[in-house]
């Protein structure tokens, strides 16, 4: 079961572009969501969070796409290795999928 995907534009069919809306309504995110990459996001059906690979501490974030005509992703990892020290958990390493453009013009 999809947590907030259906529907071509992603979102639930009750509520379009969810994903979309809720990055843009956390108080956090918002300001990092561009109106560049509104036309991708409305696309996003899944998001959700995951072990990191190995046996490392740390979480991967999974965003997962319809179809669409920017990437030939469907899927895009951005994984986050941390590590505990004298201030609290703090930030290893951070990996990310590469972005696979279908054409050099589309890139957003």
């Amino acid at each position: 079961r999809r947590r907030g995907g259906g529907g071509a534009a992603g979102g639930r069919p009750a509520v379009p572009n969810f994903w979309l809306q809720a990055l843009r309504s956390h108080e956090l995110l918002k300001t990092a969501v561009e109106p560049h990459d509104e036309p991708l996001l409305e696309h996003l059906l899944d998001v959700c969070c995951q072990p990191p690979p190995g046996d490392r501490d740390g979480f991967s974030l999974v965003f997962t796409f319809g179809e669409q005509r920017w990437l030939k992703n469907r899927v895009l990892t951005k994984t986050y290795f941390t590590r505990d020290d004298q201030f609290g958990v703090m930030l290893s390493q951070l990996d990310c999928s590469d972005l696979e453009w279908k054409s050099p013009e589309l890139r957003i």
